[in-house]
């Protein structure tokens, strides 16, 4: 299952695993957008989290959902979860 982004300003954007809010993308200067910085934090890590990088500053919104799934996976790991496959029913 891949994570969803949600658009809920104009610069700003949750990171979404179905229901589940895990992150949040912003502009990293909001008066001055057009530095091009997104910064990004991790907001529903419960657990498991001691020790990983749970924000970060990237050049596009891109890169930050990169990070973000890198750091959902080993978050999952860590916790003994794994993914729901949808199967469509």
């Amino acid at each position: 299952m891949a994570l969803i982004l949600k658009k809920t300003a104009p610069y700003r954007y949750d990171v979404m695993s179905r229901e589940w809010k895990v992150a949040r993308i912003e502009r990293a200067d909001n008066d001055a957008p057009e530095t091009g910085q997104w910064k990004w934090t991790a907001v529903g890590l419960p657990s498991a989290s001691e020790g990983l990088m749970l924000d970060g500053e990237t050049s596009s919104v891109e890169a930050a959902m990169n990070d973000i799934q890198v750091l959902f996976v080993e978050w999952l790991e860590r916790a003994g979860l794994s993914e729901k496959v949808d199967d469509g029913a």
